[in-house]
């Protein structure tokens, strides 16, 4: 028997693992500088958001346009 996640599970378990700590690691990866470009790519400039990290939706929109990108899924 195989046992396996659900796959939001596991988007969850990245999202919390790599996108709303302040210092993910490994650090080689840049996780941060994701944060960043996810932030300013789908936070409007006139957002009333300061929080540093990229919410789940937009870390969702983000996987989704890697992955017609990359055609991986």
């Amino acid at each position: 028997m195989i046992v396996v996640r659900h796959p939001f599970t596991r988007l969850l378990s990245a999202y919390r693992d790599k996108m709303i700590k302040p210092k993910p690691l490994p650090a080689r990866f840049g996780f941060k500088q994701l944060q960043k470009q996810i932030i300013q790519r789908y936070r409007p400039p006139n957002s009333d958001l300061t929080s540093p990290y990229p919410p789940l939706p937009r870390m969702e929109e983000k996987c989704s346009m890697l992955d017609s990108l990359l055609g991986t899924m």
